[in-house]
């Protein structure tokens, strides 16, 4: 029997997620490979999984709980487990994968600890210490979706572009006695979102206008900061892994995808014309599953980034370089310098304008080589947001972008940015800044700004 349940509207869904974990050969945990060899222990049943998966922030939150038996007359004190997380290679760019197509890892380049944070273990109860592989690993059990989009009347097709989903490891130890029932809890917290631009009308009021390189010609730029508003992500779980215990049949699999916190989610279906549909809770049920034929959860959903005035300056507070580290200096009301006491890195410039007085911004920039940038920034007109439903309110922060993240990386004669950390030389090291506000006439002498801050976005 099976039950398939969804808050706000009720449908049918094929659900793809990632990680299930394993019994594993001791090499393979003492070692900490990156393709470790499972091991079949035919005693021991998964009774129940329950998967319980929650969007919060920048990452998706998972909270799996196995019930165990062991119905055998014999201890198992000591079993090497393995457990895959699955994440996505979510930098826009692909920063630091160029290579892994070749040689399988993101060891040599790219891996960042915040990609999987949060991971933990326990039995009944009880911690367990555990150990990751050193390496990551191309995760083979997804294939790439192929979408529809509704626009209007016309629907058309297009290719899931996502970026590709990389696996990691996590090893730890386990016992279960003769006769003995125990629960065996997996949490962890996977940082996923997908690529869009910060110049859209959810999140800033002043968009790019020209740049002073020709060979960038769209608008959107791609910087750093954009991951604090990304509103499109992916869930992924696999099951398969399950597999190597008993007989390899979960009895009673509970899977429950909490989206309650998000702006109106729209979940994704795959293969289908009629593939969209709001939902704010996913619930499934089902029993004696064979675990090698659960399709992995694989569910792309879009939500719109509504961030509260008070939650953006938290933002802009995290990521702001010290005040000591630059001086800022008004002229009139139309012009703004900011020297850095040491040149440095600076990824976006953020403030707070009065949007009624400032129609244009141009920033001129100068550089540790002595290299000169220029960058001219128009606003959105109230129009636009009108059709939204609503205006933005006048104290959210507006982000001037220095750094494009994708473009920038290839600047350089000669030269690619394969890390963010790339960014630490002369020819992007930020010495001094101005902004100025030509539409605003001379005679007015009121400042139009408040709480100017310089930004480091990039993770280190």
């Amino acid at each position: 029997m099976r039950k398939l349940a969804i808050i706000v509207c009720l449908i049918n869904i094929s659900l793809s997620v990632f990680a299930n974990g394993d019994p594993v050969m001791r090499y393979s945990a003492v070692c900490r490979v990156a393709n470790p060899e499972p091991l079949t222990i035919s005693d021991i049943s998964i009774v129940k999984e329950i998967v319980n998966i929650k969007r919060e922030g920048l990452y998706n939150c998972f909270d799996i709980t196995y019930t165990l038996a062991n119905k055998s007359e014999k201890d198992y004190p000591a079993i090497d487990y393995g457990f895959p997380i699955d994440y996505e290679e979510s930098e826009y760019g692909r920063w630091g994968f160029d290579d892994s197509y070749m040689t399988e890892s993101i060891f040599e380049r790219g891996w960042n600890p915040r990609f999987i944070k949060d991971v933990s273990f326990q039995t009944n109860g009880n911690m367990l210490p555990f150990q990751n592989a050193l390496e990551s690993i191309r995760a083979s059990d997804y294939d790439k979706e192929i979408y529809t989009q509704s626009s209007g009347e016309i629907d058309t097709l297009y290719y899931d572009y996502t970026p590709e989903i990389k696996r990691r490891w996590y090893y730890t130890q386990f016992g279960i006695n003769r006769g003995d029932t125990i629960e065996l809890n997996v949490k962890y917290k996977v940082y996923a979102s997908t690529d869009c631009p910060l110049f859209n009308r959810n999140v800033n009021r002043y968009y790019l206008k020209n740049l002073d390189f020709e060979e960038v010609s769209d608008p959107d730029l791609v910087p750093f900061v954009r991951r604090f508003f990304l509103n499109d992500f992916t869930i992924h779980y696999d099951f398969k892994k399950a597999k190597h215990f008993g007989d390899g049949i979960i009895k009673k699999l509970i899977v429950n995808i909490d989206l309650s916190n998000l702006r109106n989610p729209i979940v994704y279906k795959e293969n289908e014309w009629e593939w969209k549909y709001k939902a704010t809770q996913l619930s499934y049920e089902d029993w004696e599953m064979r675990a090698d034929s659960i399709k992995p959860i694989h569910l792309h959903v879009n939500a719109n980034p509504y961030h509260s005035v008070e939650e953006r300056w938290a933002i802009v507070e995290e990521l702001a370089i010290s005040a000591n580290e630059f001086t800022v200096k008004t002229s009139a009301s139309r012009k703004i310098e900011i020297e850095l006491t040491k040149p440095r890195f600076v990824s976006e410039v953020a403030l707070q304008l009065d949007t009624m007085r400032v129609k244009s911004i141009e920033m001129y920039l100068q550089f540790a080589n002595g290299r000169r940038q220029t960058m001219k920034y128009e606003l959105e007109s109230n129009r636009n947001f009108e059709e939204l439903g609503e205006i933005p309110p006048s104290d959210n922060p507006v982000f001037l972008p220095i750094v494009d993240s994708y473009i920038d990386r290839y600047r350089q004669k000669d030269k690619i940015m394969y890390s963010p950390m790339d960014f630490d030389c002369a020819f992007f090291q930020v010495k001094r800044i101005e902004l100025l506000f030509p539409d605003m006439p001379k005679s007015d002498r009121q400042l139009p700004y408040d709480s100017i801050r310089l930004l480091d976005s990039r993770w280190d």
